[in-house]
């Protein structure tokens, strides 16, 4: 009797398992890369400046001059930024020039619009002539000056149509590969978005971008279910 509930029990047991694995669902990962492209909506410069005293008292307050002198030369220049944000001024370190040296530096961020410059043939030749401008004021000024970055119109929608062109570019390889296993796939499990990249920031290796045409590149992994073919 024992012996027959044993057996009963491997039987079932073996049964359950068989069960198990027919019910398991196979995977394909396959990986899609695509871009999508756009037009700046505004153009941003950083300005950084510092000045130097024999206090940090002293260098505070010719920082603090700086940002009235700044809007002075932007209106004598006839420039007029969407926005401009003054940092506070920044103290360096105590010993970076010397014992008698004290040093702080003053920052200022300006963004224009695009618009100007990206329709209209004097478009390139306005640009250019902002960032003639600015240079000379920030020369004058011996500061230093980075840029222009180029500031993509509505960012989030161009980054979710790259991701969604990247999903759709990685489903050809999973269905061939399900093809070759006999198979086909059944649904997506999961996207793994693996990057997203403007060609904004040459720093990053990217060409320097056009105000006319800016790249939002898109990276995903994507991870099918797969099952035997209907």
């Amino acid at each position: 009797m024992k012996r027959g509930i044993f057996l009963f029990g491997v039987i079932a047991l073996a049964g359950l398992y068989a069960q198990a694995q027919e019910a398991q669902i196979s995977t394909i990962e396959t990986g899609g890369v695509a871009e999508v492209e756009t037009i700046a909506a505004q153009v941003e410069f950083r300005v950084s400046a510092e000045f130097k005293a024999s206090t940090v008292l002293e260098a505070t307050n010719q920082a603090l001059e700086f940002e009235p002198a700044f809007r002075e030369d932007l209106q004598t220049a006839e420039l007029s930024p969407a926005e401009m944000t003054f940092s506070a001024p920044v103290a360096g370190d105590l010993q970076e020039f010397g014992p008698d040296t004290r040093v702080v530096r003053a920052f200022v961020r300006l963004r224009f619009f695009a618009a100007p410059f990206v329709t209209g043939t004097e478009g390139p030749r306005d640009f250019a002539r902002l960032c003639d401008k600015l240079a000379v004021i920030v020369k004058n000024r011996q500061g230093r000056i980075e840029g222009p970055t180029l500031i993509p119109e509505d960012p989030e929608s161009a980054e979710q149509s790259a991701i969604v062109r990247a999903t759709e570019m990685a489903y050809p390889s999973a269905k061939a590969i399900a093809g070759v296993m006999k198979g086909q796939v059944t649904a997506v499990d999961s996207v793994i978005v693996q990057g997203i990249e403007w060609n904004t920031d040459p720093a990053n290796g990217a060409s320097r971008a056009e105000l006319r045409k800016l790249v939002c590149r898109a990276k995903v992994r994507v991870i099918y279910s797969f099952g035997a073919a209907q």
